[in-house]
């Protein structure tokens, strides 16, 4: 398909003359697209939208959860999904005692299929269910040996028979 006619092209979008000198969507986002929750794409696109010209944003919980439509406890996983994915930084300012959002350039060079630990799929799935937005919280040593003699226990009933 040949190049379609802009409809207005007077009116092109471009960064000139704002004072943040944000506000872009990298097209490589597509690429996560369909592993990110709903609110992760949310919280991202609020983020492009309010970050100064380093990317950082520093807007209150109280005012992304009343503009995104979202409770806390959603907010706090889709911040923590998306610093998984290397998407953001975050760290809490010592004075404000707020949340400091940073936008990261994207973890990918070329248009290749990108890895998401089961984590990540799992913790979509329950957030699907649920809607709470809960993180599961990792086994303990112990737990996780019990498991596992659980697992050979099992392997052995299979082999025997």
């Amino acid at each position: 398909m040949d190049n379609p006619r802009i409809p207005k092209p007077e009116k092109i979008r471009t960064l000139e003359g704002t004072t943040n000198g944000w506000g872009w969507i990298d097209h490589r986002l597509k690429w996560f697209w369909d592993d990110m929750t709903q609110e992760e794409l949310l919280l991202y696109t609020y983020l492009i939208t309010s970050s100064d010209k380093d990317g950082c944003c520093w807007d209150s919980c109280r005012q992304m959860t009343r503009v995104l439509k979202m409770g806390p406890k959603s907010l706090i996983t889709a911040r923590g999904m998306l610093e998984e994915r290397g998407l953001i930084a975050c760290k809490k300012d010592d004075l404000s005692q707020r949340i400091i959002y940073q936008l990261l350039s994207l973890p990918i060079e070329t248009n290749q299929p990108v890895e998401i630990p089961l984590k990540k799929k799992l913790l979509k799935k329950n957030a699907a269910k649920d809607n709470a937005g809960s993180v599961p919280q990792p086994l303990s040593d112990d737990q996780h040996q019990r498991n596992l003699l659980h697992l050979s226990s099992i392997q052995e009933i299979i082999n025997k028979h």
